[in-house]
């Protein structure tokens, strides 16, 4: 098997193949350009056996919203009205992510600084229905 960036000139239909057997019907209408940008970024990685797709991998540059080689483990959201930024540790981002409301983040000591106005916000960003809040 050989792994390698896609070439925007791949073949569509092998990778529609690959993605109905994979999640089922999909409209490929949409599908390709949702990914003709990924690959043309060469995001996209394609693992070839012999000749044929059998697999692909969509990575993405996450730097640019994570302040990326900070080399920080705490991420900081920009200062507003001369207030500490928001902080959180790899735990209060992983349940910001999942939904958790950021107040909820403050009383479990997961998240320090910022205001109501960026709180608002993040929450609206992030809105989703937390689950296994026990689980972080």
């Amino acid at each position: 098997m050989i792994v390698r960036p896609l070439a925007p000139d791949f073949s569509w239909d092998e990778y529609f193949d690959l993605t109905f057997r994979a999640f089922g019907p999909a409209d490929e209408a949409m599908v390709q350009p949702t990914i003709e940008p990924v690959v043309a970024a060469g995001r996209c990685l394609g693992a070839f056996d012999e000749g044929r797709l059998v697999g692909t991998a969509l990575y993405h540059d996450m730097r640019q919203w994570w302040h990326g080689r900070d080399g920080s483990p705490r991420t900081r959201t920009s200062q507003q009205s001369g207030r500490a930024p928001l902080a959180l540790g790899a735990r209060g981002l992983a349940a910001l992510y999942a939904g958790t409301p950021v107040a909820t983040l403050r009383r479990a000591g997961l998240a320090d600084g910022g205001g109501p106005d960026a709180d608002a916000a993040l929450d609206g960003a992030f809105a989703a229905t937390p689950f296994m809040l026990d689980g972080f």
